[in-house]
């Protein structure tokens, strides 16, 4: 078990690795495939808009892709 305040940013199957290529493709599930929900879900919330929306799934590929910036810790209501 991962204490939300622990989650590291981006790592969205909460694999402790991440991000990497296995949070991207678990996103794309989430996201369009009725994928499982992210066991924590403010390390979806990559750009830390206070949403999981494709706004993230953007994000995440620059960073992984593009030398985009890294992922942000997501926003605590």
């Amino acid at each position: 078990y991962v204490e939300a305040s622990e989650a590291v940013p981006g790592d969205i199957d909460n694999s402790g690795d991440g991000p990497d290529i296995a949070d991207l493709i678990y996103l794309v599930s989430y996201m369009f495939q009725e994928g499982p929900a992210p066991v924590i879900l403010n390390t979806a919330d990559v750009n830390a808009d206070c949403a999981q929306d494709i706004s993230d799934l953007v994000y995440l590929v620059s960073y992984m892709f593009q030398e985009g910036p890294a992922p942000l810790v997501g926003c605590i209501i």
